[in-house]
């Protein structure tokens, strides 16, 4: 694959068989099959990729909006089944959860739901170029927000902003912020610095040496500020610093935009945000309900609102773009953490297309701490509108509300309150996420029907063939994507996948060989040799093919004991396996090589670092399974 043409091929097959395989599900004749399959080629023809892409997920958006509000299914832009709301398209799986007018089934088959879901979503997340329009419109609405904050003016006098402020100073009010371990964060920085670079700090900013100074922040010790004084009295030196905004692949709508700190802010961001997010997550006040690295909590209630109605799931549009510097430092007052949160805070931004713009949002997606203070900020004002508007004491008030990120949990019967309230703030919820009747729920990557999970599985990356060299990341993620599949039971589309990957890569074997570990790159489809697999006519498939062959070269041998000094009997397998890139850190002077690799999240030997995000595939010794 490297042009549209050819990825509109390969992707029109793999849909071919997802829709196969749901069809055959569900004992649809292969004459309608055969059918519905012509109409999709055609509308593929004539829309090319989009149709995958963005219609059919727009279809499936009006069918979770009936199933997630109550209202009638009745999608606009597709041909209906006449006296019907049900569009003629997958009409033999939607008229097994909604009636002919669009309202769902008493008797509505959640197999049918999960298979629905998973045909519309299958093109979703994936992450194609975009145009120069769709670019323009998304930097537009960042723009955009700012404009609608700085008139969106808050009244510091309002009973939820004080019940939130009293919450915030009994929360965080002896919350040391001085007392943080900086570190790096594994993106790009706005002033250009990467990989070891990041050590060599070159400016120090007047706001933040007020707060957190250099001599005690940036330097290892006292003996790192006496061996280089003279470079640190010759550091610029600057009054406040700016951000850089990119565009990075979202889904099949288009780019998000993500922020590109100044290193030095970076630095203090992550070791406030470290220290915020472990109070937080221990704190009598907020632990197990605002979360950060436990989705769970979320997931779990999801399931449980999708069967009872007890929990709704509401999504914040914009979540994180809304927070505006107002309400932080009106929901912060009488707390130190206010004077570090504002003093590592990026005043201004540049955009894309070059200009400069003040920023009214207390920090955009890709600050440190973005995450950890809007989690606290939706989770102070859920609470105290409870606490003032509903009149429920502290504690019931705490307990009824769960925040992870911009996904907000609350009981049924108060996100009236909630829907009425935070909109004064600055703050929107994106109504088409937001489940409050019926029963499905979406929070944290789950989306629950009736109890059961139907989350469908979604291909983001698009693996290029002729860069299987340069991007080992796309092996891995099709070879996930193709066992995710086959255990989910399409079996056809997995093994499409995974011939697809064999062409070019054909030393993978398969997991029933393998010893589990998310390092190794094997198929959990079954093994040619010798075991069967669950379909007759995928048998004879494979027998026809040269797969035996193909498998028949994944190396294996005997461990001998004492061989390699390990002390072990056992049968392995030459498989690849995904390696993160080291690099070596001889570049940069003793103390700053301590400080960098002191303050490492993830440590490997000295000298030795990893590059985010970067991995390659390197074909080395595991175990058989006993």
């Amino acid at each position: 694959m490297g042009d549209m043409k050819s990825y509109v091929e390969f992707y029109s097959k793999l849909t071919e068989y997802v829709h196969t395989s749901i069809a055959e599900c569900f004992g649809v004749s292969q004459c309608v099959i055969a059918l519905e399959r012509s109409k999709i080629s055609r509308r593929i023809a004539a829309e090319g990729l989009q149709f995958l892409t963005v219609t059919l997920p727009r279809l499936g958006k009006a069918f979770d909006k009936a199933l997630s509000s109550g209202t009638a299914f009745n999608p606009q832009g597709f041909e209906k089944i006449p006296g019907t709301t049900t569009p003629k398209l997958l009409g033999w799986l939607s008229s097994r959860v909604f009636d002919d007018t669009g309202i769902l089934r008493k008797d509505v088959s959640i197999e049918a739901v999960k298979h629905y879901r998973q045909f519309v979503y299958l093109l979703y997340k994936l992450e194609l170029p975009y145009a120069t329009k769709t670019c323009e419109k998304v930097i537009e609405a960042f723009v955009q927000t700012e404009v609608d904050l700085a008139n969106c003016k808050i009244d510091e006098s309002d009973q939820v902003i004080r019940m939130a402020r009293s919450f915030t100073t009994r929360c965080l009010g002896d919350f040391d912020h001085r007392d943080i371990h900086p570190r790096h964060g594994p993106g790009a920085v706005a002033t250009g610095e990467t990989g070891l670079s990041k050590a060599c700090f070159k400016r120090i900013y007047s706001s933040i040496e007020a707060i957190y100074p250099f001599t005690e922040y940036f330097c290892f010790n006292m003996g790192h500020v006496a061996d280089e004084l003279q470079e640190i009295e010759s550091l610029e030196t600057l009054e406040t610093g700016t951000a850089k905004v990119v565009l990075v692949p979202k889904d099949s709508r288009g780019p998000r935009l993500i922020s590109c700190e100044p290193l030095e802010y970076q630095w203090i961001q992550q070791g406030i945000a470290k220290a915020l997010v472990s109070r937080l997550e221990s704190s009598r006040f907020t632990a197990g309900h605002v979360n950060f690295t436990d989705q769970t909590v979320n997931q779990r209630l999801a399931l449980l609102g999708s069967i009872s109605g007890d929990y709704v799931t509401l999504d914040m549009k914009e979540a994180s773009d809304r927070v505006s510097t107002e309400l932080v430092t009106q929901l912060f007052q009488g707390t130190p953490l206010l004077e570090g949160l504002l003093a590592t805070r990026s005043g201004f931004t540049k955009l894309p297309d070059g200009r400069v713009i003040a920023l009214k949002k207390f920090a955009p997606m890709g600050s440190a701490l973005c995450f950890p203070v809007e989690a606290f900020v939706f989770y102070a004002l859920a609470v105290a509108v409870l606490r003032v508007h509903a009149r429920y004491t502290w504690r019931k008030a705490m307990e009824s509300v769960w925040v992870y990120g911009d996904d907000l949990i609350i009981l049924g019967k108060d996100f009236p309150l909630i829907l009425q309230h935070l909109p004064k703030f600055g703050l929107l919820f994106n109504e088409g996420k937001c489940c409050t009747a019926g029963f499905f729920r979406e929070s944290c990557g789950c989306d629950a029907f009736k109890g059961v999970d139907v989350t469908p599985i979604k291909l983001r990356s698009v693996w290029d063939t002729s860069k299987r060299r340069t991007d080992p990341g796309g092996l891995a993620s099709y070879v996930s994507y193709s066992n995710s599949l086959y255990l989910a039971g399409y079996y056809e589309a997995s093994q499409f996948i995974e011939d697809a990957v064999r062409k070019v890569y054909p030393f993978v074997p398969h997991n029933n060989d393998v010893n589990t570990d998310t390092t190794k790159v094997g198929w959990k489809s079954e093994s040619p040799k010798g075991i069967s697999f669950y379909r007759p006519h995928i048998r004879a498939a494979i027998a026809n093919t040269t797969m035996p062959k193909i498998y028949s070269r994944v190396e294996k041998r005997w461990q001998a004991p004492m061989r390699y000094n390990k002390k072990l009997h056992r049968m392995e397998v030459y498989t690849p396996m995904v390696m993160p890139v080291l690099f070596r850190g001889h570049a940069i002077s003793g103390w700053r090589q301590m400080l960098y690799y002191m303050n490492k999240a993830q440590r490997t030997e000295p000298g030795r670092y990893t590059l985010p995000r970067r991995v390659y595939i390197k074909r080395g010794w595991t175990p058989l399974v006993d």
